[in-house]
């Protein structure tokens, strides 16, 4: 068996987080649909500039999360 090139190795894991993104995204909708298509429907009224607030706020949180998961030396 080969060993895996470090563009391989990259492309397995941001398919894995993608996967596991799509997973998380899923769960809403599949334990309460009911519940999740009434919190869309209070997210309709909010004005566009605070939904694009929230948005940056959430990839600026992702973002620091993987740069301190790949940066912070774990010691156990």
């Amino acid at each position: 068996m080969a060993v895996p090139t470090g563009s391989e190795v990259i492309m397995k894991f941001c398919l894995c987080v993608l996967g596991v993104l799509f997973v998380l995204e899923g769960i809403p909708w599949f334990l309460s649909p009911q519940a999740f298509k009434r919190m869309l429907l209070q997210v309709l009224p909010l004005p566009e500039n605070m939904l694009r607030i929230m948005g940056f706020v959430l990839m600026v949180t992702g973002l620091a999360t993987v740069y301190f998961a790949v940066n912070y030396n774990w010691k156990f």
